[in-house]
């Protein structure tokens, strides 16, 4: 998925699930960009032993993204 989708995903409304390990190193830091920028917020999801975290937009929806 590439990051354009994401946002679009995001700004559709739906909340996307991702968690904090090396392999989605590139969407970490695709949502660190955004929440830096106010346009999304993330919480803390942790159930288990991994780091996962939610992400909802909450920037304009025709904000732009990366």
């Amino acid at each position: 998925m590439t990051d354009e989708q994401i946002i679009e995903l995001l700004k559709s409304g739906e909340t996307l699930n991702f968690r904090c390990n090396g392999r989605n190193s590139e969407v970490m830091a695709l949502m660190a960009d955004l929440e830096e920028k106010s346009l999304v917020r993330t919480e803390d999801m942790s159930l288990s032993q991994e780091t996962r975290r939610i992400a909802v937009w909450i920037g304009d929806k025709e904000g732009e993204g990366k």
